[in-house]
């Protein structure tokens, strides 16, 4: 994107850039008539992803596309993303800003674990599908369903933990049900 100054002010060149214009800033792939951006190739501070290249749209963060990237402070996400996979920002321990669209109806497993400094993060209502770690737990989660959210978290936590318990007394040859619960 060019910026220039007219009159006083910054404008932005609003065409669509192509494919080949992004290959030094991402790596996507053209899936389901939608682009999946697979991995952020930069180590910029702030960034917007774009919300389509060659007239495909942006439609999903590949799995770890932005983990562990350490200078990542903020990120925007262009409307007509519908989802966020498994660990997409894990560990982006500088991470402080996210924009989410309104269009985002999946956010999968620890799609922002491990982002420590991340304060706040605003969840549209369009959210229908929420893994488990998805956030940080020192992450507050703001929206009108965070509650729901944080509940359904805490439940995941729950049966994997019941269902790790229940594998360890299959291993020793014990029954999970008969358990002492004193």
């Amino acid at each position: 994107m060019d910026i220039e100054m007219k009159n006083g002010a910054v404008e932005a060149d609003r065409t669509e850039p192509t494919l080949s214009e992004l290959r030094e800033q991402y790596d996507f792939k053209n899936e389901n008539n939608g682009l999946t951006l697979l991995k952020y190739l930069q180590r910029e501070k702030h960034v917007v992803v774009p919300a389509s290249a060659d007239g495909i749209p942006v439609k999903k963060i590949g799995y770890r596309a932005f983990g562990g990237n350490q200078n990542l402070e903020s990120v925007v996400l262009p409307q007509g993303l519908t989802e966020l996979d498994e660990y997409a920002f894990q560990d982006c321990s500088a991470l402080k800003s996210v924009k989410l669209p309104d269009t985002l109806t999946t956010i999968k497993k620890g799609a922002f674990n491990g982002c420590f400094a991340m304060e706040s993060i605003k969840v549209p209502d369009s959210v229908t599908q929420f893994g488990t770690y998805a956030f940080d737990r020192d992450c507050k989660v703001i929206g009108e369903r965070a509650a729901d959210w944080h509940l359904m978290d805490v439940i995941h936590r729950e049966k994997e933990r019941e269902e790790e318990e229940r594998w360890e007394f299959w291993e020793r040859g014990e029954n999970w049900r008969a358990k002492s619960s004193y």
